[in-house]
This record gives C-alpha cells, sequence and structure tokens, in this order.
C-alpha cells in the first residue's frame, strides 16, 4: 500500500511537472520561427558577404587602376624631367653664345667706324 501510495504520488508529482512545460505544439511553433528567423538571417549574411566581395573588387579595381595611373605620371615626370634638363643645357648654350656676341656698344662703335671707313672712301 505504501509503495502503490508512493507510486501515485510520484505519478502526481510528474504530472504537474508536465503540465508545467509548454505544449508539444508551441515547442514545435517557437522552433519553427527560429529556423525561419535563423534562414533569414544566413540569408542576410550571406547577402552583406556578397557586397563586401563587391566592394572588395572595387576597391581592387581602383587600386589597380591608381597604380597603373600613378606608374603613367612617373613616367610623364621623368620625360618631363629629362626635357627640363635638356631646355637648361639649351639654354646655358645659349647664354654662352650671347656672351660671345658683340655688345651693343661694340656693335655702336663698329658702325661708327664703318661709317667713318665709308666715308674716307667716298672721298
Amino acid at each position: 500500500a505504501e509503495q502503490l501510495s508512493d507510486l501515485q504520488r510520484r505519478s502526481e508529482e510528474h504530472e504537474l511537472s508536465l503540465r508545467k512545460l509548454p505544449y508539444n505544439e508551441d515547442v514545435l511553433k517557437d522552433v519553427a520561427e527560429l529556423k525561419s528567423s535563423s534562414a533569414r538571417l544566413a540569408e542576410q549574411l550571406s547577402s552583406w558577404k556578397r557586397e563586401c566581395v563587391t566592394e572588395h573588387e572595387g576597391d581592387a579595381a581602383r587600386a589597380m587602376s591608381s597604380e597603373f595611373e600613378l606608374v603613367e605620371l612617373r613616367s610623364t615626370n621623368a620625360q618631363l624631367a629629362e626635357q627640363i634638363s635638356d631646355l637648361q643645357r639649351r639654354s646655358e648654350e645659349n647664354e654662352l653664345s650671347l656672351r660671345q656676341l658683340p655688345s651693343n656698344e661694340d656693335v655702336a662703335e663698329l658702325k661708327s667706324h664703318s661709317a667713318m671707313l665709308a666715308e674716307q672712301l667716298s672721298s
């Protein structure tokens, strides 16, 4: 009799604890909602990954384009530096040539001397 009474008491306790648990339908509904939410989050994560890859590819393309432009600019700068150097050399040569030309005073003196010689020859 004691065992039977103990068994009944334990059965009632077990039944009470089962009543406190959510119904299977509620649990299944919650699980379905969690799965749906998980799928949405996975899709959002996948979308963000695609956006990041696209942005990264765009950044890489811009970096390559910038690198190409930098190489072109360096080449252009080198060409301009050569041209500047050549112009400086030619300018120095021109200055030397100008120094070798007679001054305005020398030219005036030669004209005057030439005019005087021409006058002497005509007389």
